[in-house]
């Protein structure tokens, strides 16, 4: 990917904090977002918005900024850190000769049969799988497809909404009828635990890189599962972090990511590491904090360091070990949601957030998403044992606080 040099950014979808990334480096930003993102944005001048109908489509965008006089060679770089309007910014990128990511790379990191295709054929292990343009077909005798137990998901979803686990042919008949028209894929069941590594690429070598273990399998929400990870100290887990740094290179470099962010998962395994799926954003729910807080460098900034082609910072290792949790409620609606100060007080809390406002409606069942929470906490200990037990507990206390007073009060 070329570098920005200098002018302004076009960045696709709202994401309030890459926006101030990128303007910390002296840089306008103007924002292409949707009508429904313009009543968190009021402090936004209205110069600095685009407003599409669909942020995914290069046709909006590109209506958007011709209704506003906007030219895509006026911008230095057009970029996104939203899953589903990466693709778009892509082809704006290319379209507008402009820095950005490229078309192919925004494809692989989108489309996991894509995706999982060109790990494989760099000689990393992943998990076989195929397209399924009907999930029905899956039935199909004659349809070449991944033994029972399989995971059949969309092409190109995120926060595992619609991912399901099947584990016989009867099972999947019944999940049919709930399912969406398609294309899906379908892949074996990889088991094992799950991690996810975090970190920041530049002209193709891996600067900055974390390694955390999720408490829960992401796939377990389906079954009650928690939200949530604990970074792995590359001091009490070196060759775990070498073995996590080598497979991410070799899957950077076959997705064609050479500068960015990047934010990927795998499987451990008996016999090494298998390769799960790889986002070009920042991971979801506290990735951000629990790594600036273990490793003392902010994943936005260096993603706005990268892209513009800045000195990189300068991390600085803790000894203490971080994790993070999604916070929910109890199943018929809280009554009542602590507030960030009562999060605050927990031992071991090093920060927290409250997504949940006077007003809003039920939350929709955990079970849904990945995303879908009230609010979150930072948790820190002595060591990583410490820490899955205080994140457990707050993730309870907050539960247990959510039904314990009749007045709505966040």
């Amino acid at each position: 990917m070329p570098h920005a040099t200098s002018g302004d950014v076009l960045l696709v979808g709202r994401y309030l904090k890459a926006v101030e990334a990128l303007q910390a480096q002296g840089r306008r930003v103007v924002n292409v977002v949707t009508p429904g993102d313009l009543g968190r944005l009021r402090h936004v001048p209205r110069s600095d918005l685009v407003v599409v109908g669909d942020m995914t489509s290069p046709e909006d965008v590109l209506s958007g900024l011709a209704r506003e006089g906007h030219r895509l060679d006026s911008f230095d770089a057009v970029l996104s850190m939203r899953e589903f309007s990466v693709v778009c910014a892509g082809v704006l990128a290319e379209l507008g000769r402009v820095c950005g990511m490229p078309v192919h790379t925004a494809v692989a990191l989108r489309d996991k049969y894509v995706q999982k295709r060109l790990v494989r054929a760099a000689g990393l292990p992943t998990a076989d799988s195929r397209v399924a343009d009907r999930a029905a077909d899956l039935l199909d005798e004659q349809e070449a497809a991944p033994s029972f137990p399989l995971v059949l998901k969309p092409l190109a979803g995120a926060g595992s909404r619609d991912t399901h686990l099947t584990h016989t042919a009867a099972d999947l008949a019944t999940l049919l009828p709930t399912l969406g028209t398609g294309p899906w894929l379908a892949e074996e069941f990889v088991p094992g635990r799950e991690l996810h590594m975090d970190g920041i690429v530049r002209e193709g070598r891996i600067v900055f890189f974390s390694v955390s273990r999720y408490l829960d399998n992401v796939i377990d929400i389906k079954h009650g599962g928690v939200v949530g990870s604990v970074a792995l100290h590359p001091g009490a887990h070196a060759a775990l972090h070498a073995e996590a740094r080598e497979l991410a290179t070799g899957a950077l470099a076959a997705l064609g990511l050479r500068d960015g962010i990047f934010h990927l998962e795998a499987f451990e395994q008996p016999d090494g590491l298998v390769f799960s799926e790889c986002g070009g954003r920042v991971g979801g729910g506290a990735v951000r904090e629990c790594v600036k807080a273990g490793l003392g460098i902010d994943l936005l900034d260096e993603w706005a360091r990268a892209v513009l082609d800045l000195p990189a910072g300068t991390p600085r290792q803790s000894a203490q070990s971080y994790g993070w949790i999604h916070l929910t409620g109890p199943a018929d609606g809280p009554l009542r949601v602590p507030d960030r100060a009562e999060l605050l007080a927990r031992p071991g809390c090093a920060d927290a957030g409250i997504d949940h406002r006077p007003g809003d409606g039920p939350l929709p069942e955990p079970s849904r998403s990945s995303n879908i929470r009230l609010g979150w906490a930072l948790m820190t200990g002595a060591d990583e044992d410490e820490v899955a037990r205080r994140l457990r507990e707050v993730f309870d206390w907050f539960r247990t606080a959510c039904s314990s007073a009749p007045l709505v009060d966040a």
